[in-house]
């Protein structure tokens, strides 16, 4: 039987790489985007259906005309803001977690509920708590991007318990990879460096789990079709932190740049200071014991990829 995979946030960095390796094996794929959503990283052979996921009563029309063997739920309002604004953080947040309750009703409404559904959560959820980070622990989130992502996490664990299909989160390390927008530091620093400019590293020291985004998606495949009773939760990470200057070495090394052009930035203060943790590193023994998954890229072989497809596109530009 073909597979059906509904993805929501399917036009993002990570859905259309789980969108396109779905594709890739054969599989029927929908991806859900929001109306007016640039759809240029979705691969031929992907169904695009267009609609805003708070309409419950679209969302069921739509999940009940695909039938989904899998629901990934990838899309997310919530994001980084340099300081709490609680009138936005207040309405990102409702909408987001009613945007997870509307799904979990349609699929469950369906007459062929679906094999699982995963979501999409990150290490962000465990803030400043023991390192490294253990699906077990109590989460210490310190932004409302990630008390967010902690109630939402948890409302799937609880509802899940009542659903006629098993309800996943998978908690992402930093993520990177080929088509990644340059508002994030793994392609901003590579784009600097094949350009020849300087790139200044505002916290060097700090360590943070790198993960290339194909690992991710074999990560959330697996986490859909395991049948492992504790893989509710698990940590998608590598289980290594570089610190952010041994990571932009291996950014310029890899786009073959005068290590110089990493630089240390003399202000240290500025945006999310007194929010990110020193370290983020998820432990990564459930996935392993549950998913029969782990991290197969080291950070180079991940970065040589990724930087060897921007200059493609270049290229082809």
């Amino acid at each position: 039987m073909v597979d059906r995979i509904a993805i929501t946030g399917a036009a993002g960095f990570i859905g259309s790489a789980l969108a396109a390796r779905h594709v890739a094996e054969g599989a029927s794929v929908h991806a859900l985007v929001r109306p007016g959503t640039a759809i240029h990283r979705l691969v031929p052979g992907t169904t695009v259906h267009r609609l805003d996921l708070s309409d419950h009563a679209a969302v069921r029309q739509k999940l009940a005309e695909i039938s989904p063997t899998i629901v990934y739920h990838l899309a997310t309002s919530t994001g980084r803001t340099p300081t709490p604004d609680l009138a936005n953080d207040r309405l990102t947040v409702v909408r987001d977690l009613d945007v997870l309750l509307g799904l979990l009703s349609a699929a469950a409404a369906l007459p062929a509920p679906p094999r699982a559904f995963v979501r999409a959560g990150t290490l962000a959820e465990y803030g400043d708590g023991p390192i490294p980070s253990r699906e077990s622990q109590r989460e210490r989130p310190k932004s409302a991007y990630a008390g967010t992502m902690v109630a939402a996490s948890q409302l799937a664990t609880a509802i899940g318990r009542h659903l006629p299909f098993p309800v996943r989160t998978a908690r992402l390390a930093l993520t990177y990879g080929p088509h990644q927008a340059t508002t994030f530091l793994i392609p901003w620093l590579i784009e600097r460096c094949l350009a020849g400019e300087p790139a200044f590293i505002r916290f060097p020291e700090q360590r943070r789990d790198l993960i290339f985004v194909e690992d991710v998606v074999s990560g959330l495949i697996a986490t859909a079709r395991s049948d492992h009773p504790a893989a509710g939760l698990v940590n998608l990470s590598t289980g290594i932190a570089p610190t952010m200057a041994e990571a932009a070495e291996i950014v310029a090394r890899c786009c073959g740049s005068d290590p110089q052009l990493i630089r240390i930035a003399d202000d240290r203060g500025g945006w999310g200071a007194d929010m990110a943790p020193q370290v983020v590193l998820g432990d990564t023994a459930r996935a392993l014991a549950t998913l029969g998954w782990r991290a197969c890229y080291s950070l180079e072989a991940g970065l040589r990829r990724t930087v060897d497809a921007l200059r493609n596109e270049k290229v082809a530009a």
